[in-house]
């Protein structure tokens, strides 16, 4: 129940309230069931104190101290936040926190705002301005962000707590999302498993090392801007990322298995080592992109898919892709051209010498394996030889085979029939000798 004395303080005007807060700065204050649409409220001390069920529509709460404020069941469309302090100050247990639940925050501006320790929990934050803003033990739960602005903004130290919240049509570009230390990237990270991202923008957002599945769900993707974003080493397998855009991001080692990512704009992104196996990318368009050892197989699905040029290397040195296809800078894939090349690709392993090779030892292990080999025929696709002396020897293996298993075993059979010769050589030097 609302204090009448309270409420005649809080009308009258900003010193008397503040004046009156610093002397009794230990009363509870609770405000319930009132209309205070459009009130004025700038620079008031409004801590620890708690409006229920309260329709503050349009209400002015620029720079206010609202540090342990609470709201529940309010409407505050439209409110302006704008430098207002919602930090738990200098309370650090997480009970003590500003709590927003069951409200209605459409259309307010945030901007400026000191947002630490906040709970949103079943609310409606829809179409609000949070750019620019460093969120601290922010936590979310059953509440719609919708067509709210975050640019820019920092939720690195944001709460692991992001439960069945709405992203769909948000404004996310260049939001940190990533918690990384003097030492590199900290093992805590952001949660937004069953959250909603249909149609968000998250162009240029630092998304390294965050969580998008838990048991409770997966993270929704639909028509989503993913472009100019670092995913390496992500596992994104499984998902639906139907219709989004990848453009110029770096999907290095990013596991993409068994996922949908058909339609989906991969113009100039990074494919290095990325895998796409079992994986649907019908009707994308990979212009531009560097598919360097990318893993695929016969059950990647590329019907449809659309492509002007494609690059085969990758220049780890200068940051850069190389081994243009078609090799002519002036021409790009005729129909059908790239779908040719790629699916030219089989499955391969590499065997790799770096001290040089004993071709004898080579070929004598290479017919063995080829001999007891389970699941069919072994091609020798290339043989490369670096400056150093080093070889590459690209061995084309049926797709069932367990490329690990085969490349020890070859190793294991190279190793001994290179000592078998080392003694061979030993007998015949003596011999001579």
């Amino acid at each position: 129940m609302t204090n009448q004395k309270h409420l005649k303080l809080l009308k009258s005007d900003r010193d008397t309230w503040n004046d009156w807060r610093k002397e009794f700065n230990d009363e509870d204050i609770r405000f319930s069931h009132l209309n205070l649409q459009e009130i004025n409220l700038e620079g008031y001390d409004l801590g620890k104190v708690i409006f229920d069920d309260c329709n503050l529509s349009g209400a002015n709460l620029s720079s206010c101290n609202l540090r342990n404020a609470a709201f529940r069941s309010s409407e505050l469309q439209y409110v302006t936040f704008h430098g207002a302090n919602l930090n738990n100050g200098e309370f650090s247990i997480p009970q003590r926190v500003t709590l927003f639940i069951d409200v209605n925050l459409n259309h307010s501006d945030f901007r400026d705002t000191d947002i630490q320790n906040v709970r949103l929990s079943k609310s409606l934050v829809q179409h609000c301005n949070f750019s620019n803003l460093e969120f601290k033990l922010f936590g979310v739960l059953d509440t719609s962000l919708a067509h709210s602005n975050f640019t820019n903004s920092d939720l690195s130290k944001a709460m692991k707590m992001f439960v069945n919240a709405d992203f769909s049509y948000a404004n996310l570009e260049g939001v940190n999302f990533v918690n990384q230390d003097n030492y590199g990237i900290s093992e805590y990270k952001v949660d937004f498993s069953r959250c909603n991202f249909s149609y968000a923008n998250l162009c240029s957002s630092r998304l390294w090392n965050i969580r998008l599945t838990s048991d409770m769900g997966k993270a929704q993707f639909n028509k989503t801007n993913l472009s100019h974003i670092d995913f390496r080493t992500s596992d994104l397998s499984n998902y639906d990322f139907a219709d989004c855009m990848f453009k110029k991001s770096n999907l290095f080692q990013v596991n993409f298995k068994n996922s949908n990512l058909s339609n989906c704009n991969f113009c100039d992104a990074l494919l290095l080592e990325t895998n796409l196996l079992n994986t649907n990318l019908s009707n994308s368009d990979f212009t531009g992109a560097c598919i360097a050892d990318w893993n695929i197989n016969n059950s990647t699905n590329f019907d449809g898919a659309k492509c002007k040029y494609i690059y085969l290397k990758w220049d780890e040195e200068n940051k850069r892709p190389f081994d243009r296809r078609p090799s002519n800078p002036k021409r790009n894939f005729t129909d059908g051209e790239f779908l040719k090349l790629i699916r030219k690709v089989p499955e391969t392993i590499d065997l790799i010498f770096s001290n040089g090779i004993d071709w004898q030892a080579f070929l004598t292990s290479y017919q063995n394996i080829q001999c007891q080999s389970e699941h069919g025929e072994l091609d020798i696709r290339a043989i490369e030889k670096s400056s150093d002396g080093s070889f590459v020897i690209r061995v084309e293996v049926p797709e069932v085979t367990d490329k690990a298993e085969l490349e020890s075993q070859f190793y294991e059979r190279y190793e001994s029939e290179l000592k078998q010769l080392e003694g061979f050589y030993q007998q015949q030097l003596q011999a001579w000798a």
